[in-house]
């Protein structure tokens, strides 16, 4: 593969990967809420993602900064990363369930032949 094509895909299975655990472990820490007392009413979904985020709050902070700030195609994926983010906001907010439902399917099509969809 060439560093091109690998920077791209890296902008995603890394970049994109550690955005979103940055992202989640970052509202958590400005929430007010604390972890000790989120845990008293995790639900699943949330305790399934715990070990990533722990993961990667405890990483080298330069090496996550370099994997973000010096990929050549970081720009694409945060484009993609902040329409997606808005998106789902204003389809979660709006009183028609469709454009939500509409997220929700076409992340079904895309995993679809996946063990886990």
């Amino acid at each position: 593969m060439d560093i091109s094509s690998h920077d791209s895909y890296m902008s995603y299975v890394l970049g994109l990967t550690h955005a979103v655990n940055i992202a989640l472990f970052t509202v958590l820490e400005r929430s007010g809420y604390g972890f000790e007392d989120l845990l008293t009413v995790s639900s699943t979904t949330f305790g399934k993602g715990l070990d990533t985020n722990m993961s990667v709050a405890s990483e080298d902070p330069m090496l996550y900064y370099e994997i973000q700030h010096m990929n050549s195609h970081r720009d694409e994926m945060w484009d993609l990363f902040s329409k997606a983010v808005e998106d789902l906001r204003e389809r979660s907010l709006s009183d028609d369930p469709k454009g939500f439902v509409e997220l929700m399917d076409a992340g079904r099509r895309y995993f679809k032949g996946s063990e886990d969809c």
